[in-house]
């Protein structure tokens, strides 16, 4: 794992970029989130961050998941936090207001991909 703060950022960047997610990224960009967000000065981003990969995770361990599902379930929140990384130097309320549009994205496919799972 990297050691400073903008090696892990470029690591995690690194995950993103890469189509489509597995559970073993997810699960790698999650600790990586996890020691962002203890290391930093402003963990919030990363904290959520990590939260929503480790959710994601969380609902591709178990069972098969077609390729659509799979896609509905993590490709926005992929790109999105990817695109989220890339805006160091943009205004903290821009910042929180990506994250907030990444956040209701997340809530609502994970919940889509949850209820797909009982049918």
């Amino acid at each position: 794992m990297p050691s400073n703060h903008s090696e892990r950022v470029r690591a995690v960047h690194a995950l993103l970029r890469e189509a489509p997610l597995s559970l073993s990224r997810a699960e790698r960009i999650t600790a990586e989130l996890s020691a962002l967000s203890q290391d930093s000065p402003n963990p919030f981003v990363y904290f959520v961050l990590r939260h929503i990969f480790q959710e994601i995770a969380s609902l591709l361990d178990g069972d098969a998941v077609s390729v659509d599902r799979h896609t509905e379930l993590t490709e926005e929140t992929r790109t999105g936090a990817a695109d989220l990384l890339n805006r160091d130097n943009v205004e903290e309320s821009e910042r929180f207001s990506m994250l907030k549009v990444l956040v209701e994205g997340h809530i609502v496919r994970a919940a889509l991909f949850r209820e797909g799972r009982h049918r």
